[in-house]
This record gives structure tokens, sequence and C-alpha cells, in this order.
């Protein structure tokens, strides 16, 4: 069994630290809260560029959750899965490197885990902001709704695969 690892990614001010938001909500569902470490892992990382794919590298099922930019109204949920995360531009991201040329170049090297599953919440203009927004707080409880029902269908999936 190998384990499904999801990474919060941010910085520590405003809307752009829901990653940090999600890992601490998921930490706290009592489905997830029964899992494993083998099963299971939930962590979060400050703005990590290149280090991200050190991260995610000797992985095969990773789920990353972000603070994105695509022009959408503030507060959409996105899903990106697998070379669709590549396509990202690097606006869309709030990092000086993105999510997406962290895959692109993680693609290029061939070190991508097989199972890349990017979240993110639309966010608006956040210079000077300190606090997280009511739209993007609002939007983070479905966000970790979603994922939480992810995770337990894929560890479900994968559960079934290994006995059958």
């Amino acid at each position: 069994m190998s384990t499904l690892h999801v990474l919060g990614i941010g910085s520590p001010f405003g809307d752009d630290h829901l990653g940090f938001y999600a890992i601490n909500i998921l930490k706290q569902r009592p489905k997830l809260a029964q899992l494993s470490p083998q099963q299971l892992h939930l962590d979060y990382c400050d703005r990590p560029g290149m280090y991200l794919l050190e991260l995610i590298k000797a992985t095969q099922k990773v789920f990353l959750i972000d603070a994105i930019k695509t022009g959408a109204a503030i507060g959409t949920l996105h899903c990106f899965k697998n070379e669709k995360i590549e396509s990202i531009n690097s606006n869309l991201s709030t990092h000086a490197l993105g999510i997406g040329e962290a895959m692109k170049i993680g693609a290029a090297l061939k070190i991508l885990p097989p199972n890349i599953v990017l979240y993110g919440i639309e966010i608006g203009d956040i210079s000077g902001q300190l606090t997280m927004s009511n739209t993007i707080e609002h939007a983070l409880t479905m966000l970790c709704v979603r994922i939480e029902r992810d995770i337990l269908s894929l560890l479900k999936r994968n559960h079934h695969e290994l006995h059958h």
C-alpha cells in the first residue's frame, strides 16, 4: 500500500494561507484521524518552489492544496489532475515559482508521481492582506469536504484493489 500525501502550500498571510488552514482542518476530521501514517500523510509547506519536487518525487499519490489565480470568481474551487497541472500559467500560483512550472520541470526530469491532484481556491489581490477573507473561509470549508471525500474514496478503492 502506498501512502497518499496531502500537501498544503502557501505563504503565512491572508488568503494565500489556505493550504495551511486546509491541512489543519483535514487533521481534525474524525474519519481521517483514524487512518494510519502508512495510509495518509498530511503536511504543509511555505512557498516550496523547486523544493516541491523533492517533497513529492518518491510518492505515488499526491494531493496539493493551494491558492490559485485564473481570473475566475473569487472563492471558485478548482481541481487539476496530472498533466493539466503543468498547463497552469505562472500567474496562477501566488508564489515566485508556481506549481505549474515545478510540474513542467518535474515532468522533464521524469520524477513526478503518477497521480497528482491540485486542489485550489480562486483568490484575489492579497497584497497587504494579513487575515483570510470570509469568502475564502467559506470556500475552504467546501474544499475540505471535497478533499476528505476524495481521500476516503481513493483509499477505499486502493483497499478494494489490494484485496481482490
